[in-house]
């Protein structure tokens, strides 16, 4: 792992989304460059990126109607604002981050990847 390119980071991803890839027909597209990784895993309603920069990794959704992004932890600890099932830590390995991104979306989030970006407008207030 150097500071903008995580080896296996690709890999990482299908691993841990597979499930969900299949089950909601989406696909993983690259945009990395030399500037760092970014993976995207495209549906038809919403996307997720990934992006990993000098040892930071982030996973946002993408509103395709606004192109705005949203930060998966925010919006967990938005939407689940008594819950800490789902711990995001910088210091863990990214093959754990990402683990923990997959368990959140799959169990918690996973209206997004269809589309469901209803709460918005509220969490654009808050933040």
């Amino acid at each position: 792992t150097t500071m903008g390119h995580i080896d296996d980071f690709e890999q990482l991803i299908l691993e841990n989304f597979n499930d969900l890839i299949v089950k909601f027909d989406l696909k993983l597209v690259s945009f990395s460059n030399e500037f760092g990784d970014e993976f995207r895993i495209v549906g038809h309603n919403s996307e997720l990126v990934f992006t990993y920069d000098r040892g930071d990794l982030r996973c946002s959704f993408i509103n395709p109607v606004t192109n705005r992004k949203y930060l998966v932890n925010l919006i967990y600890k938005y939407l689940y604002p008594k819950e800490n099932q789902f711990i995001f830590s910088i210091n863990d390995t990214p093959s754990i981050q990402i683990k923990v991104y997959a368990q959140v979306i799959r169990e918690r989030l996973c209206n997004i990847l269809e589309g469901d970006f209803s709460w918005v407008n509220h969490f654009d207030k808050t933040y």
